[in-house]
Order: C-alpha cells, then sequence, then structure tokens
C-alpha cells in the first residue's frame, strides 16, 4: 500500500522507516525543503535511533521511500498519516496549531476514500475538529479521520515499533479500523478498537505511564 507521511522528525521518520520495512510504499512529506534537502537526502539526521538511518537508506534505494515538500503528491497515497511531533512546552501544554497547518496543506491533494491517521499526540477531540475541517472543504470526499497514538520509546523507537505490545486505534467505522489494522498486519501484538476521544486520552495515558 502507498502511505503519505506527513511532518519528518522522530516520529515520521521511525514511522517511514517503520511501515517501509513492513512493504509499504511512503511519501514521505515534510512542508520544510530543509529538512529534506540538508538532514534526509544528505543523511544528516537531527534524531538517533539504533537501525534507522539504514531503514531509511534502504528504502530510498529500493524506490520504497520519496521525500519530498510537494503535499500534492499525496493524491496517490490510500492511507496518509500525520506524524508531527506536536510541540509541548514545559509544563505539558500542547500547541495543536502547527498541526492544523499541516492539515490545511494536506486537505486539497487528499484523494477520494483516503483514510487519515493523526499520530501526532493532540488535545482530546482534536481528530473530531480534523473531520470537521475535512468535510467541510470536501463534503463528497468520503475520506475517514482514526486516531493511531504512537507509543514509541525514545532510544528504542524502531524496534518498540516492531515489537510494540499493542496498537490503539481510535475508528468510528469497523472498515476504518479493520484498514488500519492491515497497516500492521505483519507485527504481532493486540490492535485495540476505541471510540476516537478514549484513543485521544490513551495517548496522554500512555506517555504518562
Amino acid at each position: 500500500m502507498k502511505i503519505g507521511m506527513i511532518g519528518l522528525n522522530h516520529l515520521g521518520l521511525v514511522f517511514t522507516a517503520g511501515f517501509t520495512k513492513l512493504n509499504h510504499k511512503i511519501v514521505a512529506v515534510d512542508k520544510d525543503a530543509k529538512v529534506i534537502a540538508q538532514e534526509i537526502k544528505n543523511n544528516s539526521l537531527r534524531i538517533t535511533e539504533a537501525g534507522l538511518t539504514d531503514l531509511l537508506k534502504s528504502g530510498v534505494c529500493e524506490n520504497r521511500i520519496y521525500f519530498t515538500n510537494n503535499f500534492s503528491l499525496l493524491s496517490d497515497c490510500q492511507v496518509v498519516i500525520l506524524s508531527l511531533d506536536t510541540p509541548i512546552d514545559d509544563f505539558g501544554n500542547l500547541d495543536i496549531e502547527p498541526v492544523f497547518k499541516l492539515v490545511d496543506l494536506a486537505i486539497p491533494h487528499l484523494a477520494a476514500g483516503t483514510l487519515f491517521l493523526v499520530s501526532s499526540q493532540v488535545t482530546v477531540g482534536t481528530c473530531d475538529l480534523i473531520q470537521e475541517k475535512i468535510n467541510s472543504s470536501r463534503p463528497d470526499s468520503n475520506i475517514e479521520v482514526v486516531c493511531f497514538p504512537e507509543n514509541l520509546r525514545v532510544g528504542q523507537a524502531v524496534e518498540y515499533f516492531f515489537k510494540a505490545d499493542r496498537f490503539v486505534i481510535g475508528a468510528k467505522t469497523q472498515k476504518a479500523y479493520e484498514e488500519t489494522s492491515r497497516l500492521i498486519q505483519e507485527i504481532d501484538a493486540p490492535k485495540i478498537r476505541m471510540d476516537i476521544r478514549s484513543a485521544e486520552v490513551s495517548k496522554h495515558a500512555l506517555n504518562a505511564h
């Protein structure tokens, strides 16, 4: 399956490497051309995760990863994952504005029927607001938003992606839950379905664990 990945820092790069290893093709998008040019194409990542560089190199060499700042290339993806590392202050407050900015850049280019996964940490109710944005600007697009919170461990993120003890999937429909589950079907871990707001809460609970 072809997956669009939006936001290429820690979460986005680990997800890009992980989903590529699961035999998906990735269109990895970041609005900052400097991130693409200086860090990724020149192999000078700001983050250090065991195995990450090798997986990204292999994916590029095998034409399974394409890095770009061109959001229009999302139109060829059946699934798009919002993987921005959400800014957070010293008091634990999230800055959601960058999330919505990326959503606004992506919406015009999403194909009809796209599954839009939100893996960024967000405040409760954010996924509903994203769905409302999509429904307002693309009323006949049949794009469904799913909350797919990550639970990666810094320093062991690549390993833990493949050895996760659970995946939480916040989906309104059984179809969206099943399609999301198929993305990670090769990983032997429970795929726990929740309503979207419960899935958003679960990310905060996982962080506090």
